[in-house]
């Protein structure tokens, strides 16, 4: 989608199963936010690989980028 009214986002029942785990450190604290954000792109990149395979490893992935890869 090019646009954010055609746009349709994810809906909890497209998310798949989380198994997160947080280990005990000395480090300064950090947001517990951004384990299940970080792995969106890889993740869509991935299925992107495994339904066509073509390897995109940036994001924004638009179709163009996927064509492009094809023709590789």
């Amino acid at each position: 989608d090019t646009n954010l009214d055609t746009y349709s986002p994810l809906r909890i029942g497209d998310v798949p199963e989380l198994d997160i785990s947080f280990v005990d450190s000395t480090e300064a604290p950090v947001g517990l936010g951004e384990p299940g954000t970080t792995v969106v792109g890889p993740a869509i990149g991935n299925a992107i690989f495994a339904a066509v395979g073509a390897r995109l490893r940036h994001i924004p992935i638009r179709p163009a980028d996927v064509l492009q890869a094809l023709a590789r």
